[in-house]
């Protein structure tokens, strides 16, 4: 079996879950106040800088965390990471958990940091 690159899954994963731009993403951090906002960098990253009010769970431990954060299966989640790359990933892996109202932000963190 072939060796697929992180490169493609990720692209599967942005064809397969919702994606919405930063500025959404910063108009829905503002508008719903049960929305949790998933940061799944790794907390160094968080460290360095993080929007107001964001979870932070790494990508490596997601599915071990996220009953404990997010236990309702129709709970709003909003996820980003650095690039968008994780956060598609980690929407595809909660919609296949049965997660059901889950997005991933599609853009850089500088991006969403500074429309949050």
């Amino acid at each position: 079996m072939p060796v697929v690159p992180a490169s493609e899954l990720v692209a599967q994963a942005k064809a397969t879950v919702r994606t919405v731009s930063c500025e959404e993403a910063a108009r829905r951090v503002q508008k719903e106040p049960d929305l949790l906002l998933l940061d799944v960098r790794e907390p160094e990253e968080h460290a360095r800088g993080a929007v107001p009010g964001s979870v932070n769970v790494p990508r490596g431990l997601l599915e071990m965390k996220i009953a404990t954060i997010a236990a309702d299966a129709e709970r709003r989640i909003l996820i980003h990471c650095a690039g968008g790359g994780r956060a598609a990933l980690a929407a595809k892996t909660l919609g296949e958990m049965g997660y059901e109202n889950v997005a991933a932000v599609d853009g850089p963190f500088d991006e969403l940091a500074a429309c949050c």
